[in-house]
């Protein structure tokens, strides 16, 4: 590491670049020495850090899926709840750990992160669901470089999937109201066709109609309670007259027991059950939703 002398500030000061990795640079700078013999010993002093780093790093096994299990705890203990983190590891191992759970972490290169994207859209995925994949990732990324301090961080480079206009506007699909008569009459069983017609007609949360309890069920509407981070929100959704009967027939028809399992079929039926009925609904049928079985 070569010893420079800085005329404008008269003093001298210290300049190198050193090889990380394979392909990874950094410069190290350090100013101010008054006495050239100073800047020296310091020079002897960051060399042997530096080659003590540089080896220690090249000699680690930082296997992706061994430090998720230690991302995973230090969450749990540092503020993920229960169900983020339950989401986060799913995303983990459905989509991040079959690519890149056996890889060290210094050995995976921008290029394949992009792939990973390219591959994740060409599946079908969403950009909003690619980009919480990516976030993940990025998470894992960011502990690792403060544990390990390896200064190293792909995904970083690569960024977040942009979106156009175009994309934005495909987010959101509503059914007309023709579309959803055809898609509930595929629906088999009036609890579910009453779930459906919950949705579609208040614009409820998947979380509000879990939260559901029939003492929240008022002659023309619903009173919606909901915890938040930093205080409970309520507010109270209108319901057509159609809803309104149906769910009034629909109370005084089910026992006790079906009230109580009302709200867990909610959520073991709605995240898959629209991908599953539009691959069989019948665009020719005619009809309205019927209470009947």
């Amino acid at each position: 590491m070569p010893v420079y002398h800085d005329k404008k500030r008269n003093t001298y000061y210290i300049s190198a670049s050193y090889t990380v990795r394979k392909g990874v640079y950094k410069k190290l700078v350090r100013r101010g020495f008054k006495r050239k013999k100073d800047a020296i010993r310091m020079e002897r002093i960051l060399m042997a850090n530096i080659e003590d780093s540089v080896r220690k790093i090249n000699n680690m096994s930082l296997i992706l899926d061994d430090l998720w299990n230690d991302y995973l705890n230090y969450m749990k203990l540092t503020g993920w709840k229960e169900k983020t983190a339950a989401t986060n590891t799913s995303k983990y191992k459905k989509h991040i750990q079959p690519v890149f759970g056996q890889r060290n972490v210094l050995q995976i290169e921008k290029k394949e992160i992009v792939d990973f994207h390219t591959k994740l859209i060409n599946q079908g995925l969403c950009k909003s669901s690619v980009n919480g994949i990516h976030a993940v990732f990025s998470g894992l990324y960011s502990y690792i470089n403060d544990v390990y301090d390896i200064d190293y961080h792909p995904l970083s480079k690569v960024g977040f999937v942009k979106f156009n206009h175009e994309d934005k506007k495909k987010e959101i699909v509503i059914l007309e109201t023709d579309d959803f008569i055809r898609f509930v009459n595929a629906v088999e069983g009036t609890k579910m066709k009453l779930i459906f017609r919950t949705f579609y007609s208040t614009g409820l949360r998947i979380s509000e109609l879990q939260n559901l309890k029939w003492t929240d069920f008022k002659k023309k509407s619903l009173y919606i309670h909901k915890i938040t981070k930093s205080k409970n929100s309520y507010r109270i959704v209108p319901i057509d007259q159609e809803l309104n009967k149906l769910l009034t027939e629909f109370k005084e028809k089910c026992s006790k027991e079906d009230l109580d399992r009302l709200r867990s079929s909610v959520k073991l039926s709605c995240n898959q059950l629209f991908l599953d009925v539009f691959k069989v609904v019948d665009h020719t049928l005619p009809g309205l939703v019927s209470t009947a079985d």
